[in-house]
């Protein structure tokens, strides 16, 4: 059996393709939170409607997903993924499982009529996501709303844009500049 690359070499290109899309579309840059706007916005409106439709499906492809995860903060790290920490294992933002080929993200509410607080469960590739301020996945729609308020009720058209400006630049070109300097720091380390 002939290997091409050793485990730890796998890992290292796994890291750094976790490290793109982290800074490319995730948490690396802030305003990626503000990206998908829209597809929260109607998502939140359509739990909060009593009426039909049932199911509401939109599809897309891996800059969508990934930025609406990161608007809804899912998998989202205590530490921001740097070459300086890459071989932690125990990172959220891990493409392979986020974003696999056919990603799904579906949102169910439960609306309970025996006076219980209604809930709702995110789910991700099938499976339910644990986010600290529910129980066991379930959240209450209350905290929901509360969590995701800014979004809400967010002039989506000019969300994304508020902070543009020179100041944004700058703050975008350094922080492509150090993900460049990560890249270089994995290839010469």
């Amino acid at each position: 059996l002939l290997q091409v690359f050793t485990p730890e070499q796998v890992s290292v290109f796994e890291y750094e393709d976790d490290m793109k899309y982290y800074h490319k579309l995730g948490y690396g840059y802030e305003e990626n939170s503000h990206l998908n706007c829209r597809a929260v916005q109607d998502m939140l409106i359509h739990l909060d409607s009593p009426s039909a439709p049932n199911v509401v499906a939109y599809f897309g492809h891996t800059s969508g997903v990934q930025t609406l995860l990161t608007a809804l903060g899912i998998a989202k790290d205590a530490i921001p993924l740097t070459a300086a920490n890459y071989n932690s294992s125990d990172y959220r933002w891990k493409t392979s499982n986020l974003d696999p080929f056919a990603s799904n993200f579906v949102a169910v509410k439960y609306a309970c009529e025996t006076g219980i607080a209604d809930k709702v469960i995110f789910f991700l590739n099938q499976n339910a996501v644990d986010l600290d301020w529910c129980d066991v996945g379930l959240c209450n729609w209350s905290e929901v709303l509360k969590r995701y308020n800014t979004l809400f009720t967010a002039e989506c058209s000019t969300y994304y844009c508020a902070d543009s400006g020179a100041d944004s630049l700058v703050k975008s070109l350094g922080e492509l500049l150090l993900f460049i300097s990560s890249i270089v720091y994995l290839l010469f380390q």
